[in-house]
């Protein structure tokens, strides 16, 4: 099997991870997700909080194991929650407002590869 690197899978992940944990104690209902773009080796997330404050996360986009199911280690929503979402929403939620400055365009990065 080849290895599946497909930019579109993994923001496809990243999408539909968001919108099944969105309103959860995962993902709070107070965040939007405004944009998920792969840009080269590098997944960006963008979301904004009620306060409209704008927090972005890099990851480097991976190498998937194109046999994995869904959710399993290797496939691109497990990809998606454990190294993405959930290290993005920790990040916002320990008072990142404070913690990280805005760039230029008004977004906090929390995150940089």
């Amino acid at each position: 099997m080849e290895p599946d690197t497909s930019d579109d899978a993994l923001v496809r992940a990243v999408r539909s991870t968001w919108d099944t944990a969105h309103g959860t104690a995962l993902i709070p209902a107070r965040l939007q997700l405004l944009s998920v773009a792969a840009r080269g080796a590098v997944l960006e997330v963008l979301v904004s909080d009620e306060n409209a404050a704008r927090f972005g996360f890099a990851a480097q986009v991976p190498v998937l194991d194109d046999g994995e199911d869904d959710g399993e280690p290797g496939s691109a929503e497990h990809w998606a929650l454990w190294q993405v979402i959930v290290p993005f929403i920790e990040e916002i939620e320990t008072d990142a407002v404070r913690r990280y400055t805005a760039n230029a365009a008004g977004v906090r990065w929390v995150s940089a590869t």
